[in-house]
């Protein structure tokens, strides 16, 4: 059976009308997903939030997402940008729908006296407890662009580091993949010869 599985896996790759089928399919499902998504901001915001509790790939968003935050606020702040205009476009920069959605309410915040780093210390669910210390520093020493800016290069670092451990993890785990499929190739191949050599030396 394993023989037949082989022959009809390779057959079906020959075949270029599957992939073309494969590929529309894929491409179609893509393209309908992301019109969901971005036509229902909330249902975007539930799934990003879910893949921010994946244990390898939640961390690399979040500190995507702080990243491009934090270095958008920070250009936007020290061109002279009001600040609450600053997160409104932080936030779309980000490209996290939970914190596109949460903009209107930190700006709310903001105007009615609330500093913005309490708020975002507030709302761990949401902004990482790194950014409010930098964010802390810089309304202490009023440099905010600046401690915004060595957020985002701390954030940058993170994510760096987190590919890079992936990456290393995930190297053994394809020489494995690689080498059961090696493996299956080979024994679809011998099997039936040695099935066929017994049958003759009988």
């Amino acid at each position: 059976w394993l023989t037949r599985v082989m022959m009809a896996l390779s057959q079906g790759c020959q075949n270029p009308g599957n992939w073309i089928l494969a590929l529309t399919g894929t491409l179609a499902l893509v393209f309908m997903v992301r019109q969901r998504l971005r036509n229902d901001p909330r249902l975007a915001a539930q799934v990003f939030g879910g893949l921010c509790q994946v244990p390898v790939m939640g961390p690399m968003l979040v500190a995507s997402s702080a990243a491009r935050f934090s270095a958008a606020t920070a250009t936007l702040v020290s061109a002279g940008v009001r600040l609450d205009r600053c997160l409104k476009l932080g936030a779309l920069a980000s490209g996290n729908p939970v914190v596109v959605i949460d903009a209107p309410l930190l700006v709310d915040t903001i105007h009615q006296g609330e500093r913005l780093s309490e708020y975002l210390a507030a709302r761990e669910d949401v902004y990482p407890a790194t950014l409010s210390y930098y964010v802390a520093v810089g309304e202490e020493s009023s440099a905010l662009s600046q401690m915004l800016f060595r957020a985002a290069s701390f954030f940058d670092e993170e994510l760096n580091y987190r590919i890079e451990a992936l990456s290393a993890a995930i190297e053994p785990v394809l020489l494995g993949i690689v080498a059961t499929i090696i493996g299956l190739v080979l024994l679809s191949v011998f099997l039936p010869l040695y099935g066929f050599l017994d049958k003759l030396g009988g």
